[in-house]
């Protein structure tokens, strides 16, 4: 199913994605990846084809960017939006950064290491 799925990828317009090839260095594998930058005309199927599409997400703002990436053809008439404040009061955050894990491994979190198994593992724990 997954390489069905990228072949599909394959078929779009060229100015919808891009096709990346990353090689790890260590260990010499190779991997393709597919990534849609243009995501408006498979929007544009779900906006036609549903009654109502709910956006919804923690900081969507400005809106205007994502009416202008997925829905650049809706008429403004049919757009109806919804903006509250944080739910959670701001005495019940408390942010916090960890650069270890709790076998005392150090998070690296770079491109070429964010993907490592030890890592990974080290964040489920």
């Amino acid at each position: 199913q997954p390489l069905q799925t990228f072949l599909m990828c394959l078929t779009e317009a060229e100015d919808d994605g891009r096709i990346s090839l990353y090689k790890d260095e260590k260990t010499g594998q190779a991997r393709l990846s597919y990534q849609l930058l243009n995501a408006s005309a498979h929007f544009k199927e779900i906006i036609e084809k549903s009654h109502a599409v709910i956006l919804a997400g923690g900081t969507m703002q400005p809106m205007s960017d994502y009416v202008q990436q997925l829905m650049p053809a809706l008429d403004s008439k049919r757009l109806r939006t919804l903006s509250v404040g944080h739910v959670v009061p701001d005495e019940n955050i408390l942010p916090l950064t960890l650069s270890t894990g709790p076998t005392g491994l150090k998070f690296d979190f770079r491109h070429d290491q964010r993907s490592s198994p030890a890592i990974m593992e080290e964040l489920a724990r």
